[in-house]
């Protein structure tokens, strides 16, 4: 839980540009969504929609710098055999 909101996960969305892809496709489509539906939904729910979504890429990066981690500890730990 203390990773899920670190700078460190909040850096691993945009470790790379797939990464940066998926996080901006992200938010163009919860844009365009929002701009289509807003004259048929009441403000607030347009608003926890973004604030789920905010917090599912918070999720998404911490996710993905475990990931980061556990690749990094089993480079690193080929690497030690190989000596």
């Amino acid at each position: 839980m203390r990773r899920l909101f670190s700078f460190q996960a909040g850096r691993a969305l945009f470790g790379s540009v797939p990464r940066v892809l998926i996080v901006f496709g992200s938010l163009l489509a919860y844009y365009l969504l929002a701009m289509w539906v807003e004259p048929y939904v009441p403000w607030w729910l347009t608003t926890v929609v973004g604030f789920v979504l905010l917090f599912g890429l918070l999720y998404l990066g911490s996710v993905w710098l475990d990931h980061d981690i556990m690749r990094a500890a089993e480079h690193e730990s080929s690497d030690g055999d190989r000596s």
